[in-house]
């Protein structure tokens, strides 16, 4: 489940606005509120773009860890792997 309260302080945090995130994914900008009232749930796909916006990760945004960092990606490949 979303932790809708997550995505809100985020983007206080990043001076976004909630209609700002609702028209980047596409929807009318009452959705965020309207998932917090339990009116629907966010979808996998919008979660992913809200959590790229946020520079989160989705675990974080759905309340599975409290590391609101992305993970380091910046792995060096041997010669090998990357053939």
């Amino acid at each position: 489940m979303v932790e809708i309260d997550r995505i809100y302080a985020l983007a206080k945090e990043k001076g976004l606005s909630n209609s700002f995130l609702c028209k980047k994914i596409g929807k009318s900008t009452s959705y965020l509120n309207d998932a917090k009232n339990g009116k629907h749930g966010i979808s996998d796909a919008d979660l992913s773009v809200l959590s790229d916006i946020l520079d989160t990760t989705t675990d974080y945004l759905q309340g599975k860890t409290d590391k609101k960092e992305k993970p380091d990606v910046n792995v060096e490949l041997s010669e090998k792997e990357k053939r």
